[in-house]
Parts: structure tokens; C-alpha cells; sequence
């Protein structure tokens, strides 16, 4: 028979185990981290790893831990990574890895110069859409006292930007936009006052892109075209990319806009039916000239059934959209590039797809070439660098150009190039 101490005791770790409901973490979620939805949230300062299944992930989120060790008993300053960090699709697991091995990198370059205070970076998952981005804020605000920029915010949402007005203008907390395009984004010019105070941005707004595009062609604003968009409520890059581009269209409007309802950015449901029947009617229309706005996910499922689709009409299809489409190239496989390329005399169009890149392709061998020549000098050594770059998978592989349909315009020049950048979104 149990005492009445022995009793206390008992209930006294039972009511501990209920506050910590360890049932609320998934399994594989590190220290700190905690399981919402499909999704590992929280802040990690190295020691907790997302997705690590994914190759290379372990190996950056060690060699994180172990910078933030080596600089914890100096005063240093911390810098939050905030992205979601779980996905199940291979092309955007592959893009949050190489946004992570980013910052990691940053991190060193900045702690090997003379620069002071050092940097601890921490990278805190606000679950996918940025649902659970108040959960990871509170988290971030309590485990980091010394906070002071919070680097990231990759998707054009409004739970993104609830998050975005909360750090700045609550809570005070710079934040550097790494590439959402909206231009809800943005601050308006000018002496202020700003909608997100101590807000920066880094890549240039849809609006931006779509005039680059222009300039790449001007033949573009005289074409017969159409306009294929995704009204789905609370995503800003599609309603940014539907503004820009019916702005660009101008008088070259020709074909009736269509538009479909996705359930997600990342969610098929009934597109593909649709989509089925806007290629038909493009093929009645007169119009090779397609503005898609919408996600990547909808725009590889938009372009293969426009492929697919018999026409003996047209030879060829230009379809345009934003820089999301920069993770096209990985989501498609050698079959579908094929598939893309068509075969005009039996019937199925060439298509090509042509989007603004945020950033010139060639920017990323000048920078490797750059820190090479300085991994003498500073506090990284070259194996960190070609650790990180042994990790790097697809397209990030190699900066060699591979032949297809895609091709960029830079946003800054709208020159064309058959390489590759960073998608924004």
C-alpha cells in the first residue's frame, strides 16, 4: 500500500509530465522543438535538427551548433533564420537545405572578420504558411535574449505578414525580407512613417520583374496573351504576380482570363481538371503568349497538361510567371523536359517558360571564387566550405548550365541566361 507521500510524489511528476506532454512532440524533433500539425516548430540554435532525414541537414545544423558553442562565453548577438522548415515535396526540402547552408555560411564569414559582436544564429520553424509563426516569435523572444534580426520570410502570405507587422512593430525587431516579391512587402518611400519599421528587402518587387520581362521583350506588351491566375485567398504573391501582370498585359489582353481556386500552395485537388480545359481553349484562342500567377507547384501541373494537350494550331507556347518558377527546373524530371520541348509536327506545342530571377545566376561561382581566396585569412577553413558544398544536392550540384525549355531574365537587366538562381517567393 502506497503512502500518502508516496502518493504526493507520484502526483507531483504525473502533473509534470502533463505540463510537458511530451506526446506533443513528434518523434525525431529535437530539443526545445515541439510538434504542430505535420510539423517540428521552434527555434533550434543548432542542436535540434529539422527534416534530418534530408541529406546534409545534420551536417549544417552541426556545424551551426558548434560556431554558437565556440562563441558562447563572449557577447555576441543573435540573428534568427525564419522559414518554414518542413515540406514534403523534394524540390522546396532541397531550397529551405540550401537556405540553411546560406546562413550557415553567412555566419562564418561574419564571425571570421574583425567584425564584432559575433553572430549565433538560430533557425526557427514557423511550421509551413507561417501557421504557427506567433508560437516560434514567443519562443524566439524567450530562449534569445540577446535577439536582434530576424532574416528570412521566403513566402508571400498573410500569416507572413501578420508575423512581419508583429517583430516590427510590436516587438521592435529589425527583419530583413529575404525573397517574398509582394509589394505588401515593402515600406512606402519616402521619410515615413513605415508600415514595418526597420524592415529590409532584398529582391525586387513582381511588379519589377513584370517590367523587366518587358524590357527582355519588348514584343511582350504587343502579343496576343492571356492571363491564367490562382485566386485563392491570402496569398499575396499570387495576387501581386495577378496585378502585375494584368498592368503588362495592357493592350496585348486578348484571350478571357482564367482563373482557378487552389486549395493550397503545394495541394493539386481539381486543378489539374481545369487546367485541361484552359489548354483547350487556349488552343481556339489566339493567344501564345500565357501569364501564369501562381505557385511552381500549379505551374508544373499548368505547363506539362498545356504540353500534353493536342493542337495542331500552335507550334509553340510562351508561358510567363514569377520567380517561383525558378524551382521548375527541379520539380520536373528528364521525361516531362522532354515532354516540354514537344513535337509541333505531331501536334504537341513547344512550351517555354520565361520568369524574372531575382538575382544574376553567375553571382554564386563569384562568391565560392571569393571565399576562397579569402578562406586563408579568415576564421573559416576551406573544409567548411567543401563540406557545405559536398551537401549541396540538385541543381545546386553544379552552376553548369543544363540544356531546356526554361530560361531567366534577371530582374535587375532583364538579360536572358540559361542558368540558374535563388527562387523567390
Amino acid at each position: 500500500m502506497l503512502s500518502a507521500g508516496t502518493v504526493a510524489v507520484v502526483c507531483a511528476v504525473l502533473a509534470g509530465l502533463l505540463h510537458w506532454a511530451p506526446w506533443d512532440r513528434a518523434d525525431g524533433c529535437g530539443e526545445r522543438l515541439v510538434m504542430r500539425g505535420a510539423d517540428c516548430v521552434g527555434v533550434s540554435d543548432g542542436t535540434g535538427v529539422f527534416m534530418p532525414g534530408l541529406r546534409g541537414m545534420r551536417e549544417v545544423f552541426a556545424g551551426i551548433e558548434a560556431e554558437n558553442e565556440r562563441i558562447a562565453h563572449t557577447a555576441h548577438a543573435t540573428v534568427a533564420l525564419m522559414i518554414p522548415m518542413e515540406s514534403d515535396n523534394p524540390a522546396v526540402r532541397r531550397q529551405i537545405l540550401s537556405e540553411v547552408q546560406g546562413a550557415y555560411l553567412g555566419q562564418l564569414q561574419a564571425n571570421g572578420s574583425d567584425a564584432a559582436p559575433p553572430i549565433r544564429l538560430v533557425a526557427a520553424n514557423p511550421g509551413r504558411d507561417y501557421r504557427a509563426w506567433r508560437y516560434t516569435v514567443d519562443r524566439l523572444v524567450d530562449q534569445e535574449p540577446e535577439l536582434r534580426m530576424v532574416v528570412g520570410f521566403n513566402l508571400s502570405l498573410d500569416s507572413t505578414q501578420e508575423a512581419m507587422s508583429h517583430l516590427t512593430n510590436e516587438l521592435r525587431i529589425p527583419v530583413v525580407a529575404g525573397l517574398v516579391t509582394s509589394q505588401s512587402f515593402a515600406n512606402a518611400d519616402g521619410p515615413g512613417p513605415y508600415r514595418y519599421p526597420g524592415l529590409a528587402r532584398v529582391v525586387s518587387t513582381a511588379k519589377d520583374q513584370a517590367a523587366a520581362l518587358l524590357r527582355y521583350d519588348p514584343g511582350l506588351a504587343r502579343a496576343q496573351t492571356a492571363l491564367v491566375a490562382d485566386t485563392r485567398p491570402g496569398d499575396s504573391y499570387d495576387k501581386s504576380l495577378r496585378d502585375a501582370f494584368t498592368e503588362a498585359r495592357g493592350s496585348g489582353a486578348g484571350a478571357q482570363d482564367m482563373t482557378f481556386a487552389s486549395e493550397g500552395s503545394e495541394v493539386a485537388g481539381v486543378t489539374p481538371n481545369e487546367f485541361e480545359t484552359f489548354a483547350m481553349n487556349l488552343c481556339e484562342s489566339k493567344a501564345r503568349v500565357v501569364y501564369f500567377a501562381g505557385r511552381a507547384f500549379h505551374l508544373e501541373l499548368f505547363v506539362k497538361k498545356l504540353a500534353r494537350t493536342y493542337c495542331a494550331r500552335k507550334k509553340s507556347y510562351t508561358v510567363i510567371s514569377g520567380s517561383d518558377a525558378t524551382t521548375l527546373d527541379e520539380r520536373l524530371d528528364g521525361t516531362e523536359r522532354a515532354l516540354l520541348r514537344g513535337d509541333p509536327g505531331a501536334g504537341t506545342p513547344t512550351i517555354n517558360v520565361l520568369y524574372a530571377a531575382p538575382a544574376h545566376p553567375d553571382a554564386w561561382d563569384v562568391e565560392v571564387g571569393r571565399w576562397k581566396k579569402r578562406a586563408g585569412k579568415r576564421g573559416a577553413a576551406p573544409e567548411t566550405c567543401r563540406a557545405i558544398w559536398s551537401n549541396r544536392s540538385g541543381p545546386w550540384r553544379s552552376c553548369a548550365p543544363r540544356p531546356g525549355p526554361m530560361r531567366e531574365s534577371w530582374a535587375r537587366c532583364g538579360s536572358r541566361t540559361d542558368g540558374r538562381s535563388r527562387p523567390t517567393m
